[in-house]
């Protein structure tokens, strides 16, 4: 992907050779970049980002991969990004409707389909992305002029040194008389790095608590297993075996099984894991360069698969190989319970029921023991109920931070006009009961004089409400309101406040707007999900840019809860009247959209709850299993004094029912504080909101 565009009125073969001769620059391209709309699988009518190339398939700064179709690209084709596939109704071959600036409707051939890492996916953003070279640009209607260059450099360093370079080419470019409007900066991460990132360290942590609860399943069966031995232990011992010998011998017993089982693991996570990244592939829109592990990360899943379950499996072989030959010898049945136990019986009791007395006593007989199942099984149920309440905490959260926003349709226009006729056009839409113009302008906050920014200063967008706005109702959290009349006063949102820690409620900034300055007087916070924005009134928008009463943006409140129709229904009231909406947002679809990126760390999570609960539950019968091996006198006592057989496995039920009930109230703790912790982070981090935090009745059903 390229390191910076730089803007010009015409990007000439000229301007790329003296560009490319530069000292640093690996390789430049020329472009432009359109909006229009394409209609979709279901007949809605998507925003489409339109790249204008000379030579798509010779470009050597935004590289595109084929994902099937003609190569090189046709005049009079399109290829489409392969991630906004399955929003179209299209394959290779067929046909598109497009939208021309003009408002009409022509059919577009579609080339085949490529891939861009450089984007975010589009089901993701609802935004198709789409390649084209210039002369079909003027059979679309689309000015054909490439006025963007774009370097790649050899070497990038920081935003700042990044920054110097490209000042340093403009002004060389401009000494060959090429002046450039403007210098832009481009990222160089990845749209979704943050997304990537929470995926993996969720894994990472996740993982961690899967290994634990296979640990301890491999430490009960181990138990057992020394248990049914311990016997035999006794006979070497009193041939005069050593503790280390015996505890080396069962080791070596159980060696085979756990190269055995790290085998199948190792080859089973192989799989998912290539199952896995195909997955995220297509969800967060990256190319593998290649599938080889690292050979440090091999030997480290090597390591951790054998070392672990052996450490897991050490214990109860040690402590049974340090047993007297006479211990040993005694034989299992009822033994003293330790000091844990002891004191546990004092306190331990159900009053006028015996057996529920004995069977809470007996659970605390191996408080060792209990530690691993209630380990086990806490892990899997905390990760599940946290996984299903962060979701569920998420989209309440959404459909809260909607609800806010008062308005069920924002229609962007593709250019600018009169508020008046935008609003009386919007009202004649039979569902429309309120219709607002709103002003908005893309703007920055000038750097101190003489300073170069650490890092890239982002432009965001500058929305002004309409005097007596029914629709504006954000919550203040901090601050008030500007006041109607005010020219300077502005609210922030809480995602602008990350980028800009200086737009503090009471702080005064520096706005700038084109060639325009203006000192601006920050009065509110507001919340706004992720939503870079900063909200004014009419009479401080006009102060700072002085664009007039044109308006680009309308917003509208429907009665009809099908809000495609309303909008469809928008879409063609504005073009009878010769105005062309560059994009229409409904509230289903943003709603869709955060939902999807929601379901790119809640998917994995919940599938690694899941197998973590599951090896809890597995834990829990094997040691109930175990329970019944090492307890048969007990068994046969109960039988000489008259106990029944339901009555005996009653008595066990009631022991395994009794540490599940205590895993699943410390499951439950355990997860609101562990919940509580990523919707902090989440509120950080992701959506610059307040989360609240919602308890998942149906995970609770489920870990039942």
């Amino acid at each position: 992907s390229p390191d910076m565009a730089l803007l010009f009125e015409q990007v000439t073969p000229q301007l790329l050779k003296d560009a490319a001769k530069q000292s640093g620059v690996k390789a430049v391209d020329a472009r432009r970049i359109v909006s229009t709309r394409v209609e979709g699988k279901d007949g809605t009518w998507l925003p489409m980002q339109l790249i204008i190339l000379q030579d798509l398939s010779a470009s050597q700064v935004a590289v595109l991969h084929s994902h099937g179709g003609v190569w090189p690209l046709q005049d009079g084709a399109i290829w489409i990004e392969q991630s906004g596939e399955v929003l179209l109704a299209a394959g290779t071959g067929s046909s598109l409707k497009v939208r021309t600036p003009s408002g009409d409707i022509t059919s577009i051939a579609v080339g085949g389909f490529v891939h861009d890492t450089a984007i975010a996916p589009s089901f993701q953003e609802n935004i198709i992305y789409a390649y084209i070279n210039t002369k079909t640009a003027s059979q679309l209607g689309q000015n054909p002029v490439l006025d963007q260059l774009l370097v790649k450099l050899i070497q990038r360093s920081s935003y700042a040194e990044t920054l110097a370079f490209g000042n340093a080419l403009t002004a060389s470019l401009e000494d060959h008389g090429q002046t450039a409007q403007r210098l832009e900066v481009l990222a160089a991460n990845h749209p979704h790095d943050l997304l990537m990132n929470a995926m993996l360290r969720v894994l990472g942590v996740l993982s961690v608590l899967a290994l634990l609860c296979s640990a301890a399943l491999a430490g009960n069966m181990v138990a057992a297993w020394m248990r049914r031995e311990i016997r035999q232990v006794g006979i070497m011992k009193t041939l005069g075996a050593q503790p280390m010998q015996i505890a080396r011998q069962s080791l070596w017993l159980v060696t085979p099984i756990v190269l055995l089982a790290a085998g199948i693991g190792m080859l089973l996570g192989a799989v998912l894991a290539r199952a896995m990244v195909r997955h995220y592939m297509v969800t967060l829109n990256i190319d593998i360069a290649h599938w080889q592990i690292p050979h440090d990360l091999f030997w480290k899943e090597i390591v951790l698969a054998v070392g672990v379950p052996l450490m897991a499996m050490a214990f109860p072989i040690v402590r049974a190989a340090r047993m007297s030959a006479l211990a040993a010898m005694q034989g299992v049945g009822i033994t003293p319970p330790p000091n844990v136990g002891r004191w546990a019986s004092l306190f331990l009791k159900v009053p006028g029921n015996v057996g529920w007395t004995l069977a809470l006593r007996n659970t605390w007989r191996r408080p060792w023991r209990l530690a691993l199942i209630v380990l086990a099984l806490t892990s899997g149920g905390t990760l599940l109920l946290t996984t299903l309440s962060n979701y569920k905490s998420l989209i309440t959260m959404i459909d809260t931070s909607l609800e806010q926003q008062g308005h069920d349709i924002e229609v962007l226009m593709q250019r600018p006009a009169p508020a008046a006729q935008l609003e009386a056009i919007a009202r004649s839409v039979q569902d429309v009961d309120i219709a607002e113009a709103w002003r908005r302008a893309s703007v920055n906050i000038t750097p101190a004089l003489g300073a170069t920014p650490a890092v890239e200063p982002n432009r965001f967008a500058l929305s002004a409400y309409p005097p007596g706005s029914q629709l504006f109702k954000l919550p203040i959290v901090q601050g008030r309101a500007p006041q109607q009349d005010a020219a300077d006063e502005v609210l922030v949102t809480r995602k602008l406040q990350t980028w800009y820690p200086e737009l503090q409620v009471g702080q005064r900034v520096e706005l700038q707007f084109r060639e325009r300055k203006a000192l601006v007087h920050v009065v509110g916070l507001v919340e706004e999900i992720a939503m870079p924005i900063m909200y004014t009134n009419a009479t401080t928008f006009e102060a700072i840019t002085a664009l007039g009463d044109n308006a680009s943006a309308v917003r509208i409140k429907s009665h009809n809860p099908e809000f495609t129709l309303v909008a469809n229904a928008l879409d063609q009231a504005f073009l009878k009247e010769h105005h062309v909406a560059k994009q229409i947002i409904t509230r289903d679809l943003v709603r869709e959209s955060l939902d999807e990126h929601v379901k790119v760390v809640g998917n994995v999570i919940r599938m690694v709850a899941l197998a973590s609960a599951l090896v809890g539950a597995i834990v829990l019968a094997a040691t109930t299993v175990l329970n019944v091996i090492e307890r048969r006198r007990e068994i046969g006592i109960l039988r000489t004094l008259g106990a029944g057989r339901l009555r005996i496995a009653a008595l066990f039920l009631a022991e395994s029912g009794s540490i599940t009930l205590l895993s699943a109230i410390l499951s439950i703790a355990l997860s609101m504080v562990l919940l509580r912790v990523l919707l902090n982070a989440a509120e950080r981090g992701l959506v610059n909101v307040t989360v609240p935090m919602q308890f998942s009745w149906g995970g609770l059903g489920i870990l039942a």
